[in-house]
């Protein structure tokens, strides 16, 4: 709420992408179109277990428990070409839910 208003009200429009109810998958293609330098979460979380989870949606719009912080971060460290990669077993599953989640957005 309030940190993503000064946000929106301080930076200069050009410097700014808001993608807002993202999927894991509309996350990544909005980071690899717009290569940001600094990048702002803000939006609801959850705990499954002991994992805590910021709440990305499924094409349908519905919450999608699939994406773990593991998972998110090693999409993130995917798309920097400075760090290391992350484990295979992370990166193969990012993969396999990006693609589930671009065949779900084509069905609807």
């Amino acid at each position: 709420g309030q940190d993503m208003k000064f946000i929106m009200r301080t930076l200069p429009r050009y410097l700014l992408h808001v993608e807002p109810a993202a999927s894991l998958y509309t996350a990544r293609r909005a980071l690899v179109q717009n290569r940001p330098r600094i990048v702002v979460f803000s939006g609801h979380t959850s705990r499954v277990g002991q994992s805590p989870h910021l709440c990305f949606e499924t094409p349908d719009g519905r919450y999608d428990p699939v994406v773990t912080s593991q998972i998110l971060i090693a999409m993130l460290l995917s798309l920097d070409r400075r760090s290391s990669s992350p484990p295979s077993d992370l990166i193969a599953a990012v993969d396999a839910h990006l693609h589930a989640q671009q065949a779900a957005g084509l069905e609807m």
